[in-house]
């Protein structure tokens, strides 16, 4: 569920040009916790916006131990 949300809101820009690297679960998950407070604090992503939903999912998937599931 977490894929679809990076891949569609980050890797346009996050994508090995622009730290951090989000192309891949190995990218997302070392990167996790920087991905949370962004997205909770709405910094990320520039000129988009997530749902709240989308922000509780990000937030339990980093809180839960960014499973690769």
């Amino acid at each position: 569920m977490i894929k679809p949300i990076i891949d569609n809101n980050c890797v346009s820009c996050h994508n090995g040009s622009q730290f951090p690297d989000l192309r891949t679960y190995q990218g997302v998950s070392v990167n996790s916790e920087i991905v949370k407070e962004q997205v909770i604090n709405r910094t990320m992503p520039i000129g988009g916006v997530l749902s709240n939903e989308e922000i509780n999912l990000i937030k339990c998937w980093v809180e839960n131990g960014s499973l690769n599931n």
